[in-house]
């Protein structure tokens, strides 16, 4: 899609809104990949102003971020975790 920044954030932050709500369940996180997404979008945007956004690539990037936020949440032990185990 080719577009401005404001066209590609109006038509795909809801649906990678769900996307990320479904992958994450908590909606404070969802919209801090989402937000990442778009700030990346719009770097990318500002270096390449002739390139086309797909929404595959937004797909594909908030995904990507919701693993790394998934892995990051699994290997954080709880305080309350490890001062039992001392």
């Amino acid at each position: 899609m080719k577009g401005t920044f404001e066209e590609i954030y109006k038509n795909f932050k809801s649906y990678l809104l769900k996307i990320a709500i479904k992958k994450l369940i908590n909606k404070s996180m969802s919209e801090d990949v989402v937000q990442d997404v778009f700030v990346y979008t719009l770097q990318y945007l500002n270096k390449y102003p002739n390139a086309e956004i797909s929404k595959y690539i937004l797909v594909k990037d908030t995904l990507k971020l919701c693993r790394k936020e998934n892995q990051r949440q699994s290997t954080t032990i709880p305080l309350e975790d490890s001062l039992e185990d001392s």
